[in-house]
């Protein structure tokens, strides 16, 4: 064989093996099976979850969002206006006052005696007073609590039969009337022997008399516009009794129970003469009442 031929042939074998080693390189690469000689390729482990939070767990965490601050609170309303206080006294009432328990009031009248016109008057006059924003109290004979205070005290009253309508007002200069045991006539500035024990008593200041007398005024004129025949008067109206000239009103033991600012005691009529008028208790009431209202509202106390 020629050298040529030699170099030719080597050169086919050496082709040939290299093809093969190609081959096999090859197939193993591309395979996804696995053959018995050759170990499975490890994979990572997958990341372990982190620990669970615990209480006391100190890691910082995230604070959550802030919620909106809550508005300011409105102010609150400004306090209404104290409503005035006025006692209203049911004139000879029961439970009587000491020293005078004796003293029922007047015989005769639209009611068959001065109690039933006095407690019905009272009544009345309470309920229009609170209608209107007053803080009216009732009363009776003896005064309850004693030496309350408040913007005013009104007692009504009736007058014995031929007696007449009037208006009082507590005065300085006096002091309230003493009787024999539980209020036997004549009064007197000063107790007698066997006069019944009184109460403590208050002062009439010259304070006191002055709004007194303003009080007194102002109802005198409400009053007097309804003590007419026409409404069933036949008597007379002494108007405001301002002084104390007349000692039966000036020194009316309640002006000496009371501590309101003002105080006051209203004779509406004599029974008998008056009858027909002193039945109109709706009538009487109203005037009162409105007179009592015009002395708060000028006093500043009610609007």
């Amino acid at each position: 064989m020629s050298r040529g031929a030699l170099i030719t042939g080597a050169l086919a074998v050496a082709l040939a093996a290299a093809a093969i080693v190609l081959a096999v390189v090859t197939d193993g690469g591309g395979s996804d099976s696995t053959s018995p000689d050759t170990a499975p390729t490890a994979s990572a482990p997958p990341p372990e979850p982190p620990p669970p939070t615990r209480p006391d767990d100190t890691t910082p965490t995230t604070p959550p969002a802030a919620e909106p601050a809550p508005p300011p609170p409105a102010a609150e309303p400004a306090s209404p206006r104290e409503r005035p206080v006025v006692w209203v006294q049911a004139g000879h009432a029961e439970p009587r006052e000491p020293g005078y328990r004796a003293q029922t009031g007047a015989s005769g009248g639209p009611f068959g005696g001065e109690i039933g016109f006095t407690t019905r008057l009272a009544a009345a006059i309470v309920q229009r007073l609170r209608r209107a924003g007053v803080d009216a109290r009732e009363t009776p004979g003896e005064v309850t609590p004693n030496m309350a205070p408040g913007a005013a005290f009104v007692s009504v009253h009736h007058d014995v039969p031929g007696g007449q309508a009037l208006v009082g007002a507590a005065s300085t200069g006096g002091g309230e009337n003493y009787y024999h045991g539980e209020g036997t006539p004549p009064p007197s500035p000063t107790p007698y022997a066997d006069s019944a024990p009184h109460r403590p008593a208050t002062a009439v200041s010259p304070q006191v008399a002055s709004r007194s007398a303003g009080l007194a005024r102002s109802v005198a004129r409400r009053f007097g516009r309804i003590y007419t025949p026409a409404n069933g008067a036949n008597g007379s109206f002494a108007g405001a009794i301002t002084d104390s000239g007349n000692t039966r009103v000036a020194n009316y033991y309640a002006f000496y129970r009371s501590a309101a600012d003002a105080r006051v005691i209203i004779e509406a009529g004599g029974a008998g003469t008056d009858d027909a008028f002193l039945g109109r208790i709706d009538l009487i009431a109203a005037a009162i009442s409105e007179g009592i209202l015009d002395d708060l509202r000028s006093r500043g106390l009610l609007a």
